[in-house]
């Protein structure tokens, strides 16, 4: 997941001007992506077969996937806008990590 987060984190930083466009942009929901497709789909997959597997916590997929895309787009705004790269990387991979880890208690 660390490695997924860091590749969208440059991907998007990588894009310069091309990010305003894509996320924010006039064409923002106007072209279709298939069911499962878009970041969060995606996102949520990789959460569900991680709890099917036993090594994420057993979350609703879906809710989850929108808010840490959120703090993962969010942690990509503020690198953009001139944050320590590093600093924000670090915190927002452990928030991802700790959302999804398994506790030894029963939730």
């Amino acid at each position: 997941m660390e490695r997924l987060i860091e590749g969208f984190v440059d991907f998007v930083t990588e894009l310069e001007g091309m990010h305003e466009v894509l996320f924010r942009g006039a064409l923002v929901g106007t072209v279709p992506v298939a069911k499962g497709q878009g970041a969060v789909g995606r996102i949520a997959a990789v959460i569900r077969e991680g709890a099917e597997a036993q090594v994420f916590a057993d979350v609703d997929p879906e809710p989850t996937a929108r808010m840490l895309f959120a703090a993962i787009h969010e942690a990509t705004d503020a690198i953009i806008a001139g944050a320590d790269r590093e600093i924000y990387l670090k915190a927002v991979q452990r928030f991802v990590r700790r959302a999804l880890e398994r506790s030894p208690l029963k939730e």
